[in-house]
């Protein structure tokens, strides 16, 4: 049985992506271990600004495709395609 803060933060960690399919943090961890170093290097030194950008209204601020189309005054199509093209330079 999951606690109260378990079960909040896989909900936080919860999240529809453009394909409409469910990802978790878990499916991330589950793939391999990352340290914060290799993170934080991959997105400093593998991504534009404007990546990273797009990255951080996505995942830190949590904005919809929607919303990050209109703050960044360009399609949702665009975003999504380069959401896709971020995963894989991450991958």
């Amino acid at each position: 049985m999951t606690s109260a803060h378990q079960s909040a933060t896989l909900a936080d960690n919860t999240r529809r992506a453009p394909d409409q399919q469910q990802v978790t943090t878990i499916d991330i961890e589950a793939t391999r271990p990352v340290s914060r170093n290799e993170i934080k290097e991959l997105f400093l030194h593998e991504l534009s600004h404007e990546e990273r950008l797009l990255a951080i209204l996505w995942y830190v601020e949590r904005m919809t495709p929607d919303e990050i189309a209109e703050t960044l005054d360009v399609t949702v199509a665009q975003v999504r395609v380069d959401h896709s093209r971020i995963i894989q330079k991450l991958g």
